[in-house]
């Protein structure tokens, strides 16, 4: 751990804005024929710091997917990244840097000082990623930003705000109906769908909070590529089975049951398209329950409400998760009570190779862009 830390660069004592008034943005456009992504650097104003927040310099940014605008009917994913559901993309804006300025009236108790160590939860308003990357950003109220400890590497906090905050969101929403399904019939079959960062983030946060329960409730993943499988499996030694399109329909409806043990009775599906969401179903008990993202639950609940009462099966929305949650997950983080899913670091001068790279599913686990690779 303490490698990584060291790895990154040196930071400065705090931007003077009166001899620096740009700093450089990255942002990631996609042609008018949605099939090429470009990506652009330019200089951009540093902003003004808020009275009650702060300028934070950046120093790692995971690489996220960009979030489509309200009323857009396309789907919130980049067209290049279409065909990638590895969960190694997330939406939103995943920021994690040390303060540069602090405002005013940002209140003492908050433990804040010009040089702490900070990720950015995504509150609503943060910029999202398709605005694209920049060196500084203005934070409006310093209540969004969660100090780090030391034992926390910056690299390792980027990735923290979106897919590992859903993770433990989710897993606290689950609770509940676990409990239920012990106390009904004596255990529990999950079925998480998808692999990369956000199904094993899923598993270990569930392997944590679940530790006195495991032998009650299995966990199983679906897998939506060979080569994700070989990473679940290498990583986590968990009960996991293909997704495999060239199967036939029944045939993956039976071996899902099969590997799980019978009929499920949650499944976890956050990037939850048509046609997982009606397999997911085949393969749940009466009763059941299914928890997708936000972005995918008004669609699926509009398209699937006739079969979803016919089957008793309710459809439930994960937002991402409060800021309490990402607070207790950095906690955990740093007491090493959770590990972190592999991350790879790039200069942020590589962006555009990163998302060649991630559009070819030829990264595994999450990138990250490092920005300020240089002393300054």
């Amino acid at each position: 751990m303490s490698q990584l830390i060291n790895s990154l660069p040196e930071i400065s004592s705090p931007l003077n804005s009166k001899m620096l008034r740009n700093c450089r943005q990255v942002s990631f456009e996609a042609s008018e024929s949605g099939k090429t992504e470009s990506v652009f650097s330019f200089d951009v104003p540093v902003p003004e710091v808020p009275s009650k927040g702060a300028i934070v310099q950046v120093i790692c940014a995971g690489v996220c997917y960009r979030r489509r605008a309200s009323g857009d009917s396309t789907p919130p994913m980049s067209p290049r990244l279409r065909g990638i559901r590895d969960g190694a993309l997330f939406p939103g804006y995943e920021v994690a840097g040390v303060i540069d300025q602090l405002g005013c009236d940002v209140p003492q108790e908050l433990g804040l000082k010009v040089g702490s160590r900070v990720v950015v939860y995504p509150y609503k308003g943060l910029p999202s990623a398709d605005k694209g990357y920049a060196e500084y950003i203005s934070v409006p109220d310093a209540y969004y930003l969660v100090k780090l400890p030391d034992g926390v590497p910056m690299q390792v906090a980027a990735v923290l705000p979106s897919g590992a905050l859903w993770a433990i969101s989710a897993v606290h929403a689950i609770v509940p109906m676990m409990d239920a399904s012990v106390a009904t019939r004596g255990r529990c079959n999950i079925l998480v769908v998808g692999t990369g960062g956000l199904a094993l983030w899923i598993i270990r946060i569930a392997k944590h909070y679940l530790a006195s329960k495991l032998n009650q409730v299995k966990m199983t993943v679906a897998a939506l590529r060979d080569d994700a499988l070989g990473v679940a499996e290498e990583l986590e030694k968990w009960n996991v089975i293909s997704w495999s399109e060239d199967v036939y329909e029944n045939h993956l409806i039976d071996r899902t049951k099969n590997a799980c043990g019978g009929p499920v009775d949650i499944v976890l599906d956050y990037g939850a398209t048509p046609r997982s969401l009606g397999r997911s179903m085949k393969c749940l008990r009466q009763n059941g329950s299914v928890f997708v993202g936000k972005e995918s639950y008004d669609s699926l609940h509009k398209k699937f409400e006739a079969n979803l009462k016919e089957n008793s099966v309710d459809l439930v929305e994960i937002e991402t998760g409060r800021l309490d949650q990402l607070r207790e997950l950095v906690d955990l983080v740093a007491q090493g009570k959770i590990v972190a899913p592999p991350c790879k670091v790039f200069p942020m001068d590589d962006a555009s190779d990163v998302l060649q790279k991630l559009s070819q599913s030829a990264i595994k686990g999450r990138a990250v862009l490092q920005f300020n690779n240089r002393v300054i």
